[in-house]
């Protein structure tokens, strides 16, 4: 089938493309692996297993001074009266921590300093990245297969990897959360297309998990609830939406046990901020705050400073392809919905 073999010849691409053209944890300082935004994802693990300092992070500057992972406390946000708060919440630890546990069993055998920072540890992240990248792209083929021909799955593959962003996020700046998040919207598609198929508690608590982990990885993941609570709906009206609150009904206990996944997933955020501050609920992004009235449209997607559209043009074909969409009838009102409320979220952002 050609997509399997552009699913397998990309996958090697990308493979052999992050270890060869800028391997980031090869690098120092900020360019590393665990470095910026990625760090503060991270500080979660060393801070719990290896220094028992969730609390006060005192071994915070020490670190900050060795591997020069920011120039300040972006991890950190300083709350009144003395406390701290890591600024990201944990979901991105949650993922890493299967690779971190490998690097810590074998950064000392392997002649490594065990600090949670050294090579193992950029190393893991990396190996994380491409093994969550191959998962992705994999249920991103199944899904696609259900609605188009193999050889569009194909290329669509192919302009995914080589024609977005998605390349740097898959092989160089592998420790942000896109690429992760990317293949969990993929998996959460495929769980719930099952769902819809055959109501069974095996796909309703993997929906639970996921959403419960998506939104654990970045608050605004929420989002993602549209695709389980939307998936096969035609039009918004009435009608339909009777229809989907009485099948919900019909399944509470199936809706009771994805609800209980995503709270049981989403409560380890909760417990931490307990933990750490003595509050159940926390803003820790301190002065950045959201423009709900005024999103930064032109901004986000247009500008020279960052714009999405600008930058990555390919990206204008999926907009154009919106009308087949809705002729074809393909999951219209779960898609456009979540395009609007994404977009507007993201660029709402300050």
């Amino acid at each position: 089938m050609k997509s399997l073999l552009t699913y397998i010849v990309l996958s090697l691409v990308m493979i052999v493309f992050s270890f060869s053209y800028y391997p980031k944890y090869k690098q120092g300082g900020g360019e590393a692996t665990i470095s910026w935004d990625v760090s503060g994802y991270y500080w979660y693990l060393p801070s719990l297993f290896i220094y028992k300092d969730l609390k006060q992070l005192s071994f915070s500057d020490s670190i900050r001074q060795k591997y020069a992972c920011s120039p300040d406390n972006q991890q950190i946000t300083f709350l009144p009266e003395g406390r701290k708060v890591l600024k990201y919440s944990s979901g991105m630890a949650c993922q890493y921590l299967p690779f971190f546990a490998v690097a810590h069993m074998l950064a000392k055998p392997l002649g490594y300093e065990q600090d949670g920072f050294s090579t193992p540890y950029q190393l893991s992240v990396h190996l994380g990245a491409l093994c969550m990248l191959m998962i992705g792209l994999w249920f991103l083929r199944k899904i696609l297969l259900r609605h188009f021909q193999d050889a569009t799955v194909a290329w669509t593959l192919f302009f995914l990897i080589l024609g977005t962003n998605y390349l740097n996020y898959a092989a160089i700046d592998v420790g942000m959360s896109h690429a992760w998040l990317f293949t969990w919207y993929c998996i959460l598609i495929y769980c719930t297309d099952q769902f819809y198929q055959k109501p069974i508690y095996k796909w309703a608590i993997l929906i639970g998990l996921i959403c419960g982990l998506m939104a654990l990885t970045r608050p605004t993941e929420l989002l993602a609830l549209i695709f389980p609570l939307g998936w096969g709906l035609t039009s918004i009206g009435w009608k339909p939406i009777k229809e989907r609150f009485v099948f919900f009904i019909q399944q509470w206990k199936l809706v009771a046990v994805a609800g209980m996944g995503m709270v049981l997933i989403g409560s380890i955020q909760l417990l931490y901020w307990k933990y750490a501050t003595g509050s159940w609920l926390v803003y820790s992004y301190g002065g950045q705050e959201f423009s709900w009235k005024h999103p930064h449209f032109a901004d986000y997607l247009f500008s020279f400073r960052c714009g999405w559209l600008i930058y990555t043009p390919l990206m204008l074909l999926p907009f154009l392809g919106i009308p087949i969409l809705i002729k074809r009838n393909i999951q219209t009102v779960p898609i456009l919905v979540f395009i609007l409320c994404y977009t507007w979220t993201v660029c709402a952002w300050d």
